[in-house]
């Protein structure tokens, strides 16, 4: 399955650079991905969504926001210099 993964971390927390870098590896863990925007990635995975969040919410807290989102065959979209097509990620 593909997900999209949005997330925005307070970056005047104290431990901001250790976070971001915890929650970059720990999304890299979930599988295959494409760093779409500053802050949004898409990941082929076989976890659920709520195991997807529930292992970033470990690593953040209430001041930040994380998304996760199922996609399905209906998106189209231009990431990365090249367009995106429907189960092309």
């Amino acid at each position: 399955m593909i997900f999209i993964i949005c997330y925005e971390l307070n970056k005047a927390h104290p431990s901001y650079k250790t976070k971001s870098e915890q929650v970059l590896k720990t999304i890299k863990s979930f599988g295959d991905c494409v760093h779409a925007m500053e802050s949004t990635w898409f990941v082929n995975s076989e976890l659920t969504p709520t195991q997807i969040f529930s292992a970033l919410e470990k690593i953040t807290d209430a001041s930040d926001r994380i998304w996760v989102d199922k996609i399905t065959s209906a998106h189209q979209g231009y990431i990365q210099d090249r367009a995106v097509k429907p189960n092309t990620i």
